[in-house]
């Protein structure tokens, strides 16, 4: 399967430090967005050994299980396995102690695409004309739209908007994942977002650039760059854009990859 990839981080405006951290490994079909909590001690040293852990455990792990439930299961492993190695992390460094991160991750195997997340970094997939956001945020405000107490676009603009209720390194167990695959058909683009980047970028937006304009995915995210420091970039931002260009199981390449590096 052919891939073409793009992706960016940035410190935004307002923000003196990058607690964000991306994964970007095509070669073995590995995406993640990682955002360090803001408020808490070394958020960045969080959200970076975040995806060192993912990119080494999903890239070199073991299957035992079929190979595709085995792909689910690494992911799944991986993810807690990020959290215990936050966890360890804070018991050696006292001073790191609280320190944690949101992530959301898709990996891409053969015809399948495995989604999971925690806290509030998105997963969109764009598909034909259409979009579909494949997360639903661990939050307080997502929680009360869920119970009916309040509307999504009042969630939007909610004061509590970037309370979130899970991240990594937060409580000695995770709660069980939020996992999904989804049969990944040509011309399928995933985007991958940090809260500091989809507050500002409507769903509207990402499909009029992907798919009316056309835009190559690296361009796309400077586009969407552009749009966060015009509404302010109060927080870091980050995103990746994903785009299947041939559906040939087994072959995994990257016709374009213009991205900032893992770390």
């Amino acid at each position: 399967m052919q891939l073409e990839v793009g992706a960016l981080t940035d410190v935004g405006l307002q923000r003196q430090v990058n607690e964000d951290s991306i994964l970007v490994n095509p070669r073995a079909g590995i995406f993640a967005v990682c955002d360090g909590v803001g408020g808490r001690a070394a958020g960045d040293r969080a959200s970076r050994l975040a995806v060192e852990t993912l990119d080494r455990l999903i890239s070199q792990g073991t299957r035992r299980a079929p190979r595709l439930e085995g792909e689910v299961m690494a992911v799944e492993d991986a993810i807690h396995r990020a959290h215990s190695a936050i966890r360890a992390e804070q018991q050696r460094t006292p001073n790191l102690r609280g320190m944690a991160t949101t992530v959301a991750l898709v990996r891409i195997w053969e015809r399948y695409a495995v989604i999971a997340h925690v806290g509030d970094c998105r997963v969109y997939l764009l598909r034909g004309e259409g979009i579909q956001r494949l997360t639903r945020d661990h939050s307080r405000v997502q929680h009360l739209v869920d119970r009916g107490e309040l509307r999504p676009e009042e969630a939007e603009n909610s004061p509590e908007r970037n309370v979130i209720t899970r991240s990594l390194g937060v409580g000695e167990q995770l709660p069980p994942l939020d996992i999904q695959v989804v049969m990944v058909q040509p011309d399928d683009t995933f985007l991958l977002g940090s809260d500091g980047m989809v507050a500002y970028v409507p769903e509207g937006e990402m499909v009029a650039s992907l798919m009316e304009r056309a835009l190559a995915p690296q361009a796309a995210c400077e586009h969407f760059k552009g749009l966060v420091y015009q509404g302010g970039a109060h927080d870091n931002l980050s995103v990746i854009i994903v785009r299947v260009l041939a559906d040939r199981p087994n072959q995994m390449g990257t016709l374009t990859t213009l991205a900032t590096p893992i770390h």
